[in-house]
Order: structure tokens, then sequence, then C-alpha cells
């Protein structure tokens, strides 16, 4: 297989272009991640992606981790629980309402297990969906007696 740096001079010629050194490096990094072997954890871990702030990369983030991880065939379950449903989107998991997602988990109709969609491009990363039912969870729990344990 021709090296990125022999491709680089087959197209650009043997004068240097900041361009071809440039797409020369990305290439190079590029199959170093591809060759990359991500170790698995010895036992399952648990990673929140939080921020009471909006807009701060919550969904991108949580969105890109799990599919790195699924890529490197670790098995990744990720809970939307945004009642606007992007990373459900993102993943390819149905949202609409009316359909089964978290909020349904939380009312203890459903498990993780019926309602988790496995993400159509990683076979290792489930998806359990948001709904816009969501939005009015917090007015039910506001009126739990013990909300605050």
């Amino acid at each position: 297989m021709e090296s990125a740096t022999e491709t680089i001079k087959r197209i650009f010629g043997e004068s240097s272009s900041p361009l071809g050194a440039e797409i020369a490096a990305e290439t190079t990094r590029f199959r170093a991640v591809q060759k990359a072997v991500c170790p698995k954890p010895a036992r399952t871990r648990l990673i929140a992606v939080a921020n009471q702030k909006g807009g701060v990369g919550k969904t991108t983030t949580a969105v890109n981790l799990s599919a790195a991880l699924a890529q490197f065939k670790s098995r990744v379950l990720l809970i939307d629980m945004d009642p606007q449903g992007n990373a459900s989107t993102a993943l390819g998991a149905p949202h609409a309402s009316g359909q089964p997602s978290v909020y349904d988990v939380i009312e203890g109709r459903k498990t993780i297990a019926e309602v988790k969609r496995t993400c159509p491009d990683f076979d290792m990363l489930d998806v359990v969906p948001a709904s816009i039912d969501l939005s009015g969870a917090e007015l039910e729990v506001a009126d739990l007696p013990n909300r605050n344990v």
C-alpha cells in the first residue's frame, strides 16, 4: 500500500505543497486511529454528560463518545434524557410521542430492555430514546413527597 507521503508526491509532484503536506499529515493520523486498539475496562463504566447550561455540547459529546466506544467494540448504552431527543435522532432511534421511551422506564411501565433500540450504524451501541413526554416528568416529580432523596 502506498504511504500518504507517496500519494501526495504522486498527486502534487516533488514540489512541497502546504495543502499536500496537510493532507498527508491528516491521512497519517487517520490511518493511525484506524489501527489503534482501545483497551476494554475490567468493569462496566458509567459516564454521565451533564451541564445545566444549554448549548455547551452535551449531546455532541455523548453521541460521539458513544459512537467511538462502540466502534472500538465496547458495548454502549446511551440513555437520552433530553425531551428534544437530539441524541436519539443522531443515532437513528425513533422517538416520537407515544413510542416507548425513557419516560416509560421512569414511570415503571417498561424496562430498559423493552425500550432500547440498536443504533443502525453501530451494532454495539444501544439507545434508550427520549420523548417530548419527558418535559412533563419534572412537574410530576415535583409533587412527590420524597423528591429530594
